[in-house]
């Protein structure tokens, strides 16, 4: 029985231990939820209080600003507070403007009055608001001049784009009437008009005015009508290997041969390489296949006509680029084939100029 007893005291302790447990958490709730509330009661009033300062600011640049209002009249003889100086003249000025109906100034005069009020509330010197609408007025001025060099800068790049643009006009109709002579010769041109009977009189032979189409390869009328719908796409060109590696348009086309040391010989992995003999048996059945268009060459080393063994996409820029750059090859990234540069070039232009004279 005095086990029982005891068990029964022990749980009556324990229960009142919960209990102020419990009261404990509930008091410290309130106060948490009492704190958040007088933190939430003080940024409302450091808000309105930010709110009236600011209104009672700008009031009073509002008032300075005006016309009517005379610095010596504020400032007086030193003896009385400014601010209700010019409250007294704000109340004057209202007075006048409700004589003359001018009822929406009157309404701005009742506006900075009650500013004024604030002002004389907060219990701030005059010098305090000053020196606030000096560094807004100094800010302002700071912004406007930075958005006047930002106009002159974007102003300036506009009159450089514009000279551009007219550069790159010029260059185009240049480069037109151009393509223009190179595809229908100079017969129907202006100087060639004017030329001709002198040079009748004085017996003086003209060069052919089709000059250039006359020394290139004809190209058929099919084609050429083809060309006339708009029904020519780009062109295909294939050139055997040995042929361009005469004329120089091929320095060396790399292949695994034995003479390479790609891999150590004690690798895990064997590759076999190729032969001398299967090195020239394969470059005596390689094609290269050019095609163009819009100035883009694509350029694809084909096996006995069927396997690609290369492929390269370039354009003519980056090949005159590589040109004027001094360097002897020309080797467009992931190509296996070293090509000469000049030698590439007058290959490029042949084709590009079968083209101009479709």
């Amino acid at each position: 029985m005095g086990g029982g007893i005891v068990g029964r005291g022990d749980d009556e302790s324990s229960s009142s231990s919960d209990d102020d447990g419990e009261f404990m958490d509930e008091n410290e709730q309130d106060k948490k939820k009492r704190k958040l509330e007088n933190r939430h009661k003080i940024q409302q009033i450091l808000h309105a209080r930010r709110i009236a300062h600011v209104k009672a600011r700008d009031a009073l640049q509002e008032f300075l600003r005006q016309k009517e209002t005379k610095l010596v009249d504020i400032l007086g003889n030193g003896e009385e507070n400014p601010v209700y100086l010019m409250m007294r003249l704000v109340q004057q000025r209202q007075a006048q403007y409700e004589t003359g109906n001018k009822y929406e100034q009157a309404k701005q005069c009742a506006a900075v009055a009650q500013s004024l009020e604030q002002l004389v509330m907060q219990a701030k010197p005059l010098s305090y608001f000053l020196l606030e609408i000096l560094e807004a007025l100094q800010s302002r001025k700071d912004h406007a001049n930075s958005l006047s060099l930002s106009f002159r800068h974007s102003d300036r790049l506009q009159v450089e784009f514009q000279n551009y643009e007219a550069w790159l006009l010029k260059k185009f109709k240049a480069y037109s009437h151009c393509i223009d002579l190179i595809r229908y010769g100079s017969k129907e041109t202006q100087n060639r008009q004017l030329v001709m009977p002198f040079a009748k009189r004085k017996g003086v032979s003209l060069t052919r005015s089709d000059l250039v189409r006359s020394i290139h390869e004809k190209t058929s009328s099919i084609c050429t009508t083809f060309n006339k719908y708009g029904q020519v796409h780009g062109k295909h060109y294939v050139y055997k290997f040995s042929y361009l590696k005469e004329l120089g348009v091929i320095r060396e086309l790399r292949l695994i041969t034995n003479n390479d040391n790609a891999m150590d010989d004690t690798s895990v992995l064997s590759i076999e390489k190729l032969t001398a003999t299967e090195v020239k048996h394969v470059k005596a059945n390689l094609d290269y296949k050019f095609n163009s268009r819009d100035g883009i060459f694509e350029v694809a080393c084909v096996y006995k006509q069927l396997y690609v063994i290369d492929m390269v996409r370039f354009q003519v820029m980056e090949l005159q680029k590589t040109m004027k750059m001094g360097d002897a090859a020309f080797e467009p990234k992931g190509s296996h084939t070293s090509y000469g540069t000049a030698d590439l070039l007058k290959l490029v232009e042949s084709m590009t100029m079968k083209s101009l004279l479709l």
